[in-house]
């Protein structure tokens, strides 16, 4: 038996043995958007039960309702999308962000994370060859500001990008770390996404990848804006950081009239404008 919520209590949704051999069943039509929750149940013939998730149903999976996904916003670093390097208050002297190819040390990633690619934003280039220690952060803080991002009709982004962080390289391993805020509005104030550091996973290099569903964090609003920030503000050490492969993807959910709304919120306002315009 399938068991599926959508947040009015789980409904019992028998599975049918098909002429391959195996069981199917449906889920019922929910609106595009909806957050579901769902498990399995089975019962052998000689009576044992077993339960997918095994704790359901106080466990269960959950999933978005959608048609697909839309890619809203896809930046590889191969050219520069209008990304903002520094701000007024930033203090470091050395290893301030830069787009390009990387020059590898100990600390600093060699090649960036796109394949077939050869461009990443990394903080400071060292000469090939150079010391670790040749162009890494000192002296503060350095900031990137990514370019704003529409995402005011859009109904649970996922945001993913790929960074590197060191602090654990050189004769005084960090106490600092690397931060990733968000704006809803155009940088007027922002929010704390994620911390990386001052030890523990991330903070030895290598590329991560790093995943967020936006709905519940932010509004989404058309003026959507990431800020990364790294920094060596303690006693003097190796630190270094970088970021690849940014991109914002959505439920896709049908547009009848496109006009770049999705029809379950169209439906339930009530009113609509169609493309040409009729109401």
């Amino acid at each position: 038996t399938l068991w599926v919520s959508s947040a009015t209590g789980f409904i019992a949704i028998p599975f049918q043995l098909t002429p391959s051999g195996f069981y199917e069943a449906d889920f019922p039509v929910l609106e595009c958007g909806a957050e579901i929750q769902w498990y399995v149940s089975a019962q052998a013939l000689t009576g044992e039960s077993q339960l997918d998730p095994p704790g359901a149903p106080i466990g269960f999976y959950t999933g978005l309702v959608g048609e697909g996904l839309a890619m809203l916003a896809e930046d590889t670093m191969e050219i520069d999308s209008g990304w903002t390097i520094g701000l007024p208050s930033d203090t470091a002297t050395t290893g301030v962000w830069e787009r390009g190819d990387p020059n590898g040390t100990t600390a600093q990633p060699e090649n960036d994370q796109t394949p077939g690619g050869t461009s990443c934003w990394f903080t400071g280039q060292a000469p090939p060859g150079g010391g670790v220690g040749e162009n890494d952060i000192d002296g503060g803080v350095t900031t990137l500001l990514s370019p704003l991002y529409d995402l005011s009709n859009s109904v649970d982004p996922l945001l993913q990008f790929y960074q590197w962080y060191s602090n654990d390289v050189g004769a005084s391993p960090s106490a600092d770390v690397f931060r990733v805020e968000i704006s809803s509005d155009d940088g007027s104030t922002w929010s704390l996404l994620a911390e990386t550091g001052p030890s523990g996973p991330g903070t030895v290099g290598g590329w991560t990848l790093q995943e967020f569903q936006l709905a519940g964090l932010i509004s989404l609003t058309s003026t959507v804006r990431l800020k990364f920030i790294a920094g060596d503000q303690g006693a003097a050490s190796i630190v270094e950081a970088a970021i690849d492969d940014l991109q914002i993807s959505d439920i896709q959910c049908s547009d009848c009239n496109g006009n770049g709304i999705n029809d379950a919120v169209d439906i339930s306002s009530g009113f609509s404008v169609d493309s040409n315009g009729d109401g």
